[in-house]
């Protein structure tokens, strides 16, 4: 009975190994629904950022360019936080230095920024940056 007893279970574990479909043991093939979801997600998880941040570039440039020396700068500055754009200002202490509004955009190293030094509530100079 000992005998019968191991060829039973020996056989068993033989079928327990074969129990694939097809009886192979190769990998299963991946559906085409599957590779198309998959390589569509990769693509909108790199489209989004990289259009966020060619947007916050445009916007921050076009804010720059807009800026005209001579002109109001409490306008740019409206102008700037009505966009969306992160906003700073602060007045030097010393006195004779301008004050300055930064306006900045874009997504974690690909930040663009927009200084407009400004003195008498009038604009002085305006730069585009990206700080590394």
């Amino acid at each position: 009975m000992a005998a019968g007893s191991r060829a039973s279970s020996g056989s068993s574990a033989t079928r327990a190994r074969s129990s694939e479909p097809d009886g192979s043991l190769e990998p299963r093939s991946v559906s085409r629904r599957v590779v198309i979801g998959t390589v569509l997600v990769v693509c909108l998880a790199l489209a989004w950022p990289a259009a966020r941040v060619w947007q916050a570039r445009a916007q921050v440039a076009g804010l720059c360019e807009e800026a005209v020396v001579g002109a109001q700068a409490v306008d740019y500055e409206a102008r700037a936080r009505a966009s969306g754009l992160l906003v700073m200002t602060w007045q030097d202490p010393k006195p004779g230095r301008p004050a300055i509004i930064s306006a900045s955009g874009g997504r974690f190293f690909f930040r663009w920024v927009c200084v407009v030094e400004h003195a008498g509530g009038k604009v002085t100079a305006t730069r585009t940056f990206i700080p590394d």
